[in-house]
């Protein structure tokens, strides 16, 4: 394992594009990291899950319905109102408010929400740290997904298209 120590003195006298292009080299070899763990996590197991596709519906549904507390960057906010897809799961899979979900179970929230709705590590990755999009209109250069957004993506990662609630049947959650 390769450690990477900053000095301050190491890096005075640097260009900016000197240092533009050790934070972008850095960046490379985190993002490659990841990649990598991802990979080896799903490698690992002998069954691939399989997408619950009723709860995640359950769970949009909620999401639809109180966007004012939804906030994809978060698991759970600071004051306990708003939670991302993970938190959401976790709180509707044990019939509890966002608040006590930090006391469920002793494994992260996004281990807990992953095996609730059966993703892979990969697909939780790429779903549950979606939580923003370019948009040169903005200061920062991006924003919070929108909920159709959002959806969009659930769907390119695991094939479940969101069905609002107002055209689910019975026979969709069978």
């Amino acid at each position: 394992m390769t450690t990477f120590t900053l000095r301050g003195s190491g890096l005075r006298g640097l260009s900016e594009s000197d240092l533009q292009a050790r934070s972008d080299a850095f960046d490379a070899r985190q993002a490659l990291r990841m990649a990598a763990r991802a990979l080896d996590l799903d490698s690992e197991a002998t069954v691939t899950p399989v997408v619950d596709e009723a709860r995640l519906q359950e769970v949009l549904a909620v999401l639809e319905a109180n966007q004012h507390r939804w906030n994809q960057r978060s698991y759970i906010s600071s004051c306990n109102t708003t939670g991302c897809l993970a938190g959401w799961t976790v709180a509707l899979a044990n019939e509890v408010d966002l608040a006590g979900v930090l006391m469920v179970g002793e494994a992260p929230i996004s281990d807990q929400a992953r095996t609730l709705l059966g993703f892979t590590h990969l697909q939780a990755n790429q779903v549950f740290l979606f939580t923003q999009v370019a948009d040169p209109s903005e200061v920062c250069g991006s924003r919070h997904p929108t909920f159709d957004e959002f959806c969009a993506r659930v769907e390119e990662v695991t094939g479940v298209r969101y069905k609002p609630v107002e055209h689910l049947t019975e026979g969709d959650y069978a």
